[in-house]
């Protein structure tokens, strides 16, 4: 980075992290520009350290002992949305909150969009595992190109949609060091008026939070549905009796037993046997494999290579 302004050493997780669970990382980095994520690459090239993307912390599950490497969030201008009705499109850095994206484009009238506005995290995680919720839309419906940065060379890549390999929860980059500076999406052709949308963005939320857990911090939905005309997960752990289990003060939701809470001071260890104990259940009961929605971030990780 140019200076130390966006470098935090030891900065605990728990502090980033939507289920407010984690210990320190060796470094957390702020990015404004993409000159600082070449300069956080390079740092962690010269220290040894892994790296990887913090987003808005929404789906990670950070161990108690915290990361031995650095935690990257974008902010400033690798954080802001732009419209551009010429175009068509609305560009959204990879740091942005993609429910702000969703409630800016509900409160300009464009339809289709809603689904954004429920889903908690940042614009380029949201690309990555292409976020959506059931029964509706997901990213890829929106989504154009992306322009994302090489860790290993140094170089801005343009990504097109067919590129990215979209499936359920999930694109190409899941698995890949890529790191998304922005993305653009087509805005709808036609708008309508602003009460609409807005209308439309209340009644998702109002749905959401009937079926949800809201007194407690928790990263939403742990495992992803299994494929294919399979149950939802929630319903297989439902029926393996996950429903309210508590290890100390990590407990899976009574209201949705896909969903994990931090009932206060909770550790990432708790959380982790709670998984491992769901997902052991389903599959010696119903032979389903539950796929992990939560990043699970491991103590450390292969460092940037020289």
């Amino acid at each position: 980075m140019r200076s130390s302004a966006g470098l935090q050493f030891n900065e605990p997780l728990c502090r980033h992290t939507r289920i407010g669970i984690g210990g320190p990382a060796a470094l957390l980095a702020r990015a404004h520009t993409p000159v600082d994520v070449r300069d956080a690459v390079t740092l962690c090239r010269e220290k040894g350290w892994p790296l990887m993307m913090l987003g808005r912390g929404s789906n990670l599950l950070v161990p108690d002992e915290g990361f031995q490497g650095c935690m990257l969030k974008l902010a400033g201008d690798l954080s802001e949305i732009v419209i551009d009705t010429r175009n068509g499109i609305v560009k959204a850095g990879g740091g942005a909150s993609l429910m702000g994206l969703g409630l800016l484009l509900a409160r300009q009238g464009y339809p289709g969009c809603t689904y954004m506005g429920v889903i908690p995290g940042s614009v380029g995680g949201a690309v990555r595992m292409n976020a959506g919720i059931a029964g509706a839309q997901a990213i890829e419906k929106n989504f154009l190109r992306a322009l994302a940065l090489d860790p290993a060379t140094g170089e801005i890549v343009t990504l097109e949609k067919n590129e990215l390999g979209f499936g359920y929860r999930t694109s190409c980059l899941a698995a890949c060091p890529l790191i998304i500076l922005e993305a653009v999406f087509r805005l709808p052709q036609e708008t309508v008026p602003a009460q609409e949308t807005l209308r439309d963005l209340q009644a998702l939320l109002r749905k959401r939070h009937g079926a949800q857990p809201r007194c407690y911090r928790t990263f939403g939905s742990t495992f992803k549905n299994p494929p294919g005309p399979l149950r939802p997960a929630g319903w297989y752990l439902e029926q393996v009796g996950m429903q309210g289990m508590r290890i100390n003060r990590a407990m899976v939701a009574r209201e949705h037993a896909n969903w994990i809470l931090n009932t206060g001071g909770a550790t990432s260890a708790a959380v982790a046997e709670l998984m491992r104990i769901g997902r052991t259940r389903v599959f010696e009961q119903f032979g389903v494999h539950l796929a992990e929605e939560v990043v699970v971030v491991p103590p450390s990780a292969p460092a940037m290579p020289n």
